[in-house]
């Protein structure tokens, strides 16, 4: 897979999309900031490294679910697939807000964790009619990273190491969740934040490609 970060989608969140009033044009909106193989410089291969490799290699749909307006909202989105003409290994290009292997955007996961915490999950169930085993499963993801976030404040100093506790992390982990935080966790990690399969085995075949420098 590829991680497209520019700056079309990198301003994609819960603030920009509520832009469009109706659903329809919404789900327009997020499938015009679906990368397609214009977004990856050079058509480099991330895997061989080649250059002026990829070509267009078909497409599927997939469900993403955006947590708008205390309402959980679901989109059907086209994903392009690119093969590489040197190696022949094929690659789904995705944007920097859609965690792999999860159907909740990134921003939404640590909208939901943040509202949780800062009221209860009993009010996020009554509000939102989120369940209990969704919320407290998005909880675990954040905590999960929550390691790898610290490793990462202390290189860099986003949050003066002796405020940074898992504390503040919960309940402030909306705001640390933004796109150039998701691109230095990337960079720092190899790693995609909130992607938990292969976690714990070795590292997925992941590319990243930056066509601008995120929004700070």
């Amino acid at each position: 897979m590829i991680i497209c970060f520019n700056e079309k989608i990198n301003n994609f969140n819960e603030k920009s999309l509520k832009k469009y009033k109706d659903y329809k044009n919404q789900e327009l909106y997020i499938k015009s900031l679906m990368p397609t193989i214009d977004d990856v410089p050079d058509k480099k291969c991330p895997y061989c490294k080649t250059k002026y490799s990829l070509i267009k290699y078909g497409h599927y749909h997939r469900n993403i679910s955006v947590f708008l307006d205390h309402n959980i909202v679901n989109f059907y989105v086209p994903v392009q697939r690119v093969k590489c003409k040197g190696c022949n290994k094929t690659h789904a290009l995705l944007p920097n807000f859609i965690v792999p292997y999860i159907i909740m955007v990134c921003f939404s996961i640590s909208k939901i964790v943040s509202e949780a915490i800062s009221t209860s999950a009993y009010n996020l169930f009554k509000t939102c009619n989120i369940s209990f085993q969704l919320i407290y499963k998005y909880i675990a993801i954040v905590l999960a990273f929550f390691t790898d976030f610290k490793i990462l404040n202390n290189n860099k100093q986003y949050i003066p190491v002796q405020k940074f506790n898992a504390n503040y992390f919960i309940n402030n982990c909306y705001e640390l969740s933004n796109s150039k935080y998701q691109l230095d966790f990337f960079k720092f990690h190899n790693w995609i934040l909130f992607m938990q399969k292969f976690r714990n085995n070795s590292s997925p075949p992941v590319g990243i490609f930056i066509t601008k420098s995120p929004p700070t």
